[in-house]
């Protein structure tokens, strides 16, 4: 339970910062909240890249491994 609250507490905390930062950049209170609800509304081309490309590796790392550990079960052993 302890690690759910902590999860929750820093996701609003990091939240409330990212629209105070809009705010004082001179974007409105809507557009703010709008921007933290839908942050892919806002990435540029590079940040998207990244964003696929580490969630590639994320998710293709266990796959890797997995082959990896099928190919060597199935190999006889000399």
């Amino acid at each position: 339970m302890k690690p759910v609250l902590i999860a929750i507490l820093s996701m609003g905390v990091l939240t409330g910062g990212m629209i105070c930062f809009d705010i004082f950049m001179g974007t409105g209170i809507k557009e703010a909240l709008i921007n933290a609800i839908n942050p892919f509304r806002v990435m540029e081309l590079v940040e998207f890249f990244l964003l696929f490309l580490l969630s590639a590796i994320l998710l293709l790392k266990p796959v890797f491994k997995f082959v990896y550990k099928k190919m060597k079960q199935s190999q006889p052993e000399n």
